[in-house]
């Protein structure tokens, strides 16, 4: 699947350094996402401090004993997180990128526990007894952290689809599929899912927006309003991005279109018959 993945990719100049690599050293774009870059370490070292802290105890446990196998996801993760520093935007997904080498390096830490567990068996000063209590204890410990830190798991969870579930407004999703089906058209809009649910093709200028491609110049106002004019779309659906497109995007519509439905923070427009 990689071949014609990265065959396709290279005929079509879809990947290009200037669209994967260049835009996220510009400093340009480092300087418009310094907040979300911060913010998402933050994060990160707060809901993950008890694997951190695990994952460092493995990590000294497997190299006193020698263990090759703990340098593939010491490396991962400490190059990755090297990189991460620099690199912008870092949004909620890269935290995949350090999650899989923590993981690991967390299942030497509990691998460094249950050796301790079974050498307990033999000791001859305490009892066995009374030196698994302390490793009971810090087992249950441990649990309980993983469960309630920073917050209740399961509010955890509710948080993290609250935030990361995309906007989607299922009324305006329908005015659109039920115009869509009496009259056709292209379709300007932030979020191509409406148009794919519509059956409602999206001109090309706009087929692959994301912020990140705005903020770093690669789709500028200029080439929207370009698409525009040239594709004369029949609808215009902001999402995602309403309110911060520039005056000369909204000069366009409001010369062209009539406001159809509103339920922020998506607009749906029509292109008026001149």
């Amino acid at each position: 699947m990689a071949v014609p993945y990265l065959v396709i990719g290279i005929y079509y100049q879809a990947l290009r350094p200037d669209l994967l690599i260049s835009p996220h050293l510009r400093m340009r774009t480092r300087d418009t996402f310094i907040e979300e870059g911060a913010a998402f370490f933050g994060n990160f070292l707060r809901l993950h401090a008890i694997y951190l802290v695990v994952a460092t105890v493995g990590v000294v446990w497997a190299l006193v004993r020698r263990q090759r196998g703990v340098l593939p996801p010491l490396v991962w993760f400490l190059t990755t997180f090297t990189i991460l520093l620099y690199y912008r935007p870092i949004w909620y997904h890269h935290v995949v990128l350090l999650n899989v080498p923590l993981a690991w390096l967390t299942a030497f830490g509990v691998e460094a526990w249950l050796d301790g567990w079974r050498k307990c068996a033999f000791g001859r000063f305490l009892g066995a007894a009374g030196l698994r209590m302390p490793g009971l204890a810090a087992a249950g410990a441990m649990v309980a952290v993983l469960w309630a830190w920073p917050r209740p798991f399961n509010e955890r969870l509710d948080e993290q689809m609250a935030i990361y579930r995309p906007l989607f407004v299922w009324d305006i999703q329908q005015r659109l599929i039920d115009e869509a089906a009496v009259q056709g058209g292209w379709i300007f809009t932030d979020r191509p899912y409406y148009a794919f649910r519509a059956n409602t093709p999206v001109i090309p200028t706009v087929a692959v927006l994301s912020r990140k491609r705005m903020e770093a110049g690669i789709i500028t106002d200029e080439i929207m309003l370009a698409g525009l004019q040239e594709y004369e779309p029949t609808y215009v659906l902001t999402e995602r991005f309403t309110g911060g497109y520039g005056a000369m995007i909204m000069d366009e519509i409001t010369a062209h279109y009539d406001l159809m439905a509103q339920n922020n923070p998506a607009v749906l427009y029509k292109r008026r018959t001149e």
